[in-house]
């Protein structure tokens, strides 16, 4: 998991995609922060939007736990807890997926909102019910008043080439003493 992931946050550091910056928490490779600008010729438009991703200890073969922390008003995000509603982080996952592939359809979804799966029934019930113009204005307004901040550069989360964090001391120190005790044992056997 972790070389991967120290793989994953070397590509994120050297990406050059204007609409979306990804990088771990310092010294944490199983917390990311993302933020991607709203697609255009959506009332998203104009806006930025953090994601949280945690990562378990299963993956990739499990999906990460992907939250929206700027508010927002869509049907497939939960208005309180920035749960996304989202098949590649439930049942379609696969190994396939980076965790840049997954903002970037965290992203595509801000273009394309499903109305029949809402975690936000008022966004959803909009939708449904073909007022469009309502749910535009609402998420606009949801933009305007919580996602003016600028995306924040890549030299300012990763300042120098050596920042990709690495795996903790403390999981290497414990696979050498489980190591060591296992050829211990073999020997006394």
């Amino acid at each position: 998991m972790y070389k991967r992931l120290r793989k994953e946050a070397a590509d994120a550091q050297r990406s050059t995609e204007p609409d979306l910056v990804l990088a771990p928490q310092q010294d944490n490779l199983q917390s990311w922060r993302a933020w991607v600008a709203g697609p255009t010729d959506t009332p998203f438009e104009g806006g930025v939007f953090e994601l949280e991703l945690n990562i378990g200890v299963r993956y990739p073969l499990a999906p990460p736990v992907v939250r929206v922390t700027t508010p927002l008003f869509h049907p497939n995000i939960h208005d309180r807890t920035g749960e996304v509603c989202l098949d590649i982080l439930k049942e379609a996952w696969s190994p396939a997926w980076t965790l840049v592939s997954v903002v970037r359809a965290v992203r595509a979804l801000l273009a394309a909102p499903n109305a029949d799966s809402p975690l936000n029934c008022d966004a959803g019930n909009l939708l449904r019910a073909g007022d469009v113009d309502g749910f535009t204005r609402i998420a606009r307004r949801m933009v305007a008043e919580h996602a003016s901040k600028p995306m924040p550069s890549r030299s300012s989360l990763f300042p120098s080439s050596s920042d990709v964090p690495q795996e903790s001391s403390s999981c290497t120190t414990i696979t050498i003493v489980v190591v060591a005790v296992g050829v211990l044992l073999m020997l006394c056997s």
